[in-house]
């Protein structure tokens, strides 16, 4: 199974994940290919832009080919085009693209279908529901302004066929022999790669070093346990340059608030992805890149003012006992819920500030249940 990706001038990056079913089969329903929202799932799309601008004008065209019969699907977008925020990723399955992807558009169409060679080689099958012996490829165009701007392809019927165990980074940031710096406007962003299903995977998150370079941060990082195993601390150590390690049973989780160490504006960082999986020569460890990624400066890191504010302000609308006991429970306050809305960082900073207020004038009281 090869993978071919190809980021042009837009630094908009696209992949494809073919579920482990399809790429084990020695043959494939050709439906599979070709499936309606209804059908079974073949193929996860990723989309990333990896810029700091909007990305506009954006359109998809997919293409099935083979290496003996050619083009046998062409499908083009359609208006309207859909666009991409700074640094956003989304992903889609094959059932998602008749209708939509979702967070970017629920809006997406397309022309065309069967090519002439198409229509004739399922002609040939004669209702046969198996493809023949064959490489088969999945391709996905994105063009900009009626250029292509990035490509991505996935093959499928090579011999010998095997599970793809290869694990795909998604977000955030991207790969490090870029050269680019790639800004994400969050210190808590969402983590997200693909694999296979069931697998634990190891997420290790290292500071840039001017000393050193980011594989021997990450291999030195590996040699202490884990901190965390999905949010629960299993007792391991985080060495100065490692921000965290994590053990998750999910391809995707967002940055914790606690149980590692904070993610600081202007500073770059370095993550990886391992999995341990069993062949017929024991244990193998599949390792993904390494990404990089920098927490926009502009960011203001204002976790300490607002753990100190919110702490006057607690001990002032509880009042001295009260508050003596909650701070005795060692808790700590990430947000507040008020008619169903939730209230955190400098916003709960000012929805308390009005509480305060109002606490004061008599117009509300604290209760003890």
């Amino acid at each position: 199974m090869g993978v071919s990706v190809l980021p042009l001038r837009a630094q908009v990056d696209l992949r494809i994940n073919l579920q482990p079913t399809i790429t084990q089969s020695q043959s494939l329903n050709f439906s599979d290919l070709l499936t309606s929202q209804q059908g079974p799932h073949v193929a996860t799309f990723f989309i990333s832009n990896n810029t700091n601008q909007v990305q506009e004008d954006l359109y998809l065209r997919i293409l099935v080919k083979s290496t003996n019969v050619g083009v046998i699907a062409d499908l083009e977008q359609r208006d309207p085009s859909f666009s991409l925020k700074p640094n956003q990723s989304a992903r889609a399955t094959n059932n998602d693209l008749h209708h939509g992807i979702p967070n970017v558009t629920t809006n997406l169409a397309f022309d065309g279908g069967l090519t002439t060679e198409g229509e004739n080689f399922i002609t040939s099958l004669k209702g046969q529901t198996s493809l023949p012996d064959d490489v088969y490829s999945i391709e996905i165009r994105l063009l900009q302004n009626g250029e292509v701007i990035a490509s991505t392809s996935e093959s499928l019927g090579e011999e010998p066929m095997s599970v793809s165990r290869d694990i795909y980074m998604n977000s955030p940031g991207g790969e490090v022999e870029s050269g680019v710096d790639f800004v994400i406007p969050s210190n808590q962003p969402q983590f997200d790669w693909s694999g296979n299903i069931g697998e634990t995977y190891r997420i290790v998150v290292v500071k840039a070093s001017g000393s050193e370079n980011e594989e021997s941060l990450i291999q030195r990082a590996k040699t202490t346990d884990p901190i965390l195993e999905n949010t629960r601390s299993v007792g391991g150590t985080l060495l100065e340059s490692e921000m965290a390690d994590i053990l998750q049973t999910n391809s995707s989780f967002r940055y914790p608030s606690s149980g590692v160490k904070k993610l600081r504006p202007g500073q770059k960082y370095y993550w990886q992805v391992t999995t341990l999986v069993e062949t017929t020569d024991g244990q193998q460890e599949i390792t993904s890149e390494i990404w990089a990624f920098k927490v926009a400066s502009r960011q203001q890191d204002n976790t300490g003012e607002i753990s100190r504010r919110t702490q006057q302000q607690l001990q002032t609308l509880l009042g001295d006992q009260y508050y003596s006991l909650v701070e005795g429970q060692n808790m700590d306050l990430q947000s507040v819920v008020i008619d169903g809305q939730r209230y955190s960082g400098p916003a709960m900073i000012k929805i308390m500030s009005k509480l305060m207020e109002r606490a004061r004038r008599g117009e509300i009281t604290i209760v003890n249940d």
